[in-house]
């Protein structure tokens, strides 16, 4: 992604040397080679509605038509500490959840990204770096003509 920005300010980052990265690596590890929007989902209450946004509905929806991207929600274990709430949110969302029911994993998370509130979002490109500005799903529009763009971008870096 770095050399896709032209020698100007990178658009990546390496994730912190701190705690939470080893859980984040070993989630990114599953899809390797991939880019990865992750919803940083923390509250019940909040996070149905950043769910049932309709630009959100449509690329969650629609996200199988991405073969480069994998998205996921982590949810928190101690917001969610009901089973029944977690367990339904799991079995509405179309792609996979990540469900730390002991919380601490999240909350180490949440420090590594710095992550306190509902609907946050973070982007890995194919190698694990972090994009310093993520792909935005409440956006439909602007979602999937960034990730179009950074595709094309891609393929023409590989025919140099």
């Amino acid at each position: 992604m770095n050399r896709l920005s032209g020698g100007g300010s990178s658009w990546v980052y390496e994730m912190p040397e701190e705690k939470g990265r080893r859980e984040m690596e070993s989630i990114l590890n599953r899809y390797k080679g991939r880019y990865v929007q992750v919803v940083w989902l923390s509250d019940p209450n909040e996070d149905w509605g950043f769910c049932s946004n309709s630009s959100v509905k449509n690329i969650m929806a629609d996200h199988e038509s991405f073969p480069d991207l994998q998205i996921i929600a982590i949810l928190n274990g101690k917001a969610y500490s009901d089973d029944e709430v977690a367990d339904r949110m799991m079995r509405e969302l179309s792609f996979p959840v990540v469900y730390f029911r002991d919380g601490e994993s999240y909350l180490k998370l949440q420090e590594l990204f710095h992550f306190y509130s509902s609907g946050k979002q973070i982007t890995f490109d194919r190698n694990g770096l972090v994009f310093k500005q993520p792909l935005d799903m409440k956006n439909e529009t602007m979602f999937r003509d960034r990730f179009r763009r950074i595709l094309k971008a891609e393929k023409e870096m590989q025919r140099w």
